[in-house]
This record gives structure tokens, sequence and C-alpha cells, in this order.
């Protein structure tokens, strides 16, 4: 996959409610990228712009490229884990919003990220394997709309001061 996608539909149509965020998820399974390409692409969630990349270099090229708004990146990959691509994507783009996705069990407690270049401090992570498209659809609509009753949960907090939000939709 890891080509760039983009829906054609011209900007007016879009809801004028929210702001255009652009999107990039990567994740090195295919099934799970096909996956996200239907979540985004989904007419009612108005997500007009976003790329999906299974690697990882190809991913930060785009965002030296271009801006992104919101970051979607597994935890495991092969060659750069997501916690070692959110510090080179900070790097290049400090305001992204970070989503965390994995199946894996984490201590994110001890996750250290460089908080000097981070402007948001709320991290999402998103459990898999995903139980309930819909739930995943609203997540999204939610985050696009900067609905701060996202940052309500209780967090996991780090010793970097870092709020690790986890959903297990």
């Amino acid at each position: 996959m890891g080509e760039d996608v983009t829906l054609a539909e011209p900007a007016q149509r879009f809801r004028r409610d929210i702001a255009v965020k652009r999107i990039l998820v990567v994740d090195d399974n295919e099934m799970l990228l096909k996956a996200w390409n239907r979540i985004l692409g989904a007419r009612h969630l108005n997500m007009p712009y976003y790329r999906l990349s299974s690697h990882p270099e190809q991913a930060l090229q785009w965002l030296r490229q271009e801006e992104f708004d919101i970051l979607i990146v597994d935890i495991v990959m092969p060659n750069i884990d997501g916690f070692d691509f959110v510090r080179e994507a900070w790097r290049i783009a400090p305001k992204l919003k970070i989503v965390f996705t994995t199946a894996y069990n984490c201590d994110f407690g001890q996750v250290a990220l460089p908080l000097s270049q981070a402007t948001d401090r709320d991290i999402h992570v998103l459990l898999k394997p995903y139980q309930d498209i819909e739930k995943v659809e609203e997540f999204l609509q939610r985050l696009v709309t900067d609905d701060s009753a996202l940052n309500k949960i209780p967090p996991i907090r780090n010793r970097n001061e870092l709020r690790f939000h986890m959903w297990h939709l």
C-alpha cells in the first residue's frame, strides 16, 4: 500500500463546522491499512485528506514535505517502533496530535518522548483488535473536532507529564 489516498470531493461539500484535518496513518500491517482506508474514506466522516503508509521511512518523508494534523501510528513495526517514529515526527512537526495503536502490553508510564517538541501532551492509544468500527469512527470524528471530552477519561500519566488515554473500541 503506502500510496497517496485522497478523496476527490470538492472542499465546499465538506462540513463547514469543522476545520479540515490532514491525517497520516503508519502501520506495517497491510490489512489494517485497508481497514483505515475504509474508515477514513467513509463519506459520513468527511475526512477530505489522509495518507496511509506501511513504510515508516516514506511516512517521515511525507511529514517533511506536507503538513499533517494527526498521526496514527502502530507501536510495533519492523526497523523503527512507534515511539521512535513519534520522536522523529515531533522534530519535523511538533503540533501533531498522536494516536498510537497496539495489540501489545506497554508500560506507558515509562515512555520517554521529547516534550520540548510536543505541543499536545494528550496522547490517545487505540487498543487492537478494534471491536466496533462505528466506535472507531466516532472517536476519529471527536478527535478531528477537538472534542475536549476525549481527554476526560483518566489518563495514565508518565514521568514526562504525558497523558495517555487508553481506548478499547
